[in-house]
């Protein structure tokens, strides 16, 4: 039995002399060095660690998305400019446990703009840069239970008098200029699409619908006045009824008719 002691004794020495030798070592060591990434990728503090960063125009996507995921999209321009953000159909994020938050940076402080979940789609958003380092920061999580079939979103850089006849309805659109026809259907749901007609220069414009089959009271078609820097609208349409004629007179080569389209 002393034996047998003696030989534990010598293992729980030999045990100890080792744990000792590393706590000394790791004591030893030189200071860990701070993680650089807030100053670098402020944009990311708070939600990842980090993320996917795109510049310019594009589409990005996520999906089928799988549990306890938490990613982060950051899109900014090369230099401050306007950035126009705008969801794609399908939309499908499990209904009140996963959930999209667009979020503004404006190189120092985050401020959410909206938090998404289920199958609506998002509305078009726009922000104007306050310096380099400010974007949009887009944060997705979900849960530890039930999936979906994820996201896509259009960004896009612009200078604020490139499409201002598209600002707060949709990221980009068909432009035509003179005369022509244009139509639209069958449609899907939770479509956002926009149309903006006007004269090589400032003229009269007529603009005459031929048909009209939307959802009534769920789908709408809206015709509206652009000055060159407001929207006035002319008037909203939904159901069977053939929209009446309308005409304007451009004040300027940046005005023209916005139609903007939408179903639920």
């Amino acid at each position: 039995l002393q034996f047998l002691y003696f030989i534990d004794y010598n293992i729980m020495k030999s045990i100890y002399l080792i744990i000792t030798t590393l706590v000394v070592t790791v004591s030893a060591s030189a200071p860990l060095e701070a993680a650089p990434y807030y100053s670098e990728t402020a944009h990311f503090n708070g939600y990842c660690v980090g993320g996917v960063e795109v510049t310019g125009s594009g589409t990005l996507s996520h999906g089928p998305y799988g549990d306890n995921e938490g990613l982060c999209w950051f899109i900014n321009c090369d230099s401050p400019r306007e950035i126009q953000l705008e969801f794609n159909i399908p939309f499908d994020i499990e209904t009140g446990f996963d959930f999209l938050r667009v979020i503004t940076f404006d190189g120092s402080t985050h401020s959410i703009e909206g938090i998404y979940s289920g199958t609506s789609l998002p509305p078009s958003s726009s922000m104007t840069m306050a310096n380099s380092q400010s974007g949009y920061l887009i944060y997705f999580n979900s849960d530890a239970d039930g999936t979906g079939g994820g996201f896509s979103f259009s960004y896009r850089c612009y200078e604020s008098s490139e499409i201002a006849h598209f600002d707060g309805y949709c990221a980009s659109g068909v432009e035509v200029t003179g005369s022509g026809t244009l139509s639209h259907g069958p449609y899907g749901d939770n479509e956002r699409l926009c149309w903006f007609v006007s004269c090589d220069s400032p003229s009269d414009l007529q603009l005459d619908f031929t048909s009209c089959d939307t959802e009534g009271g769920y789908d709408t078609v809206q015709v509206m006045e652009f000055d060159g820097s407001t929207h006035s609208m002319v008037a909203t349409y939904s159901g069977t009824s053939v929209p009446p004629s309308s005409s304007m007179t451009m004040a300027n080569s940046q005005s023209g008719y916005l139609i903007y389209f939408q179903s639920d």
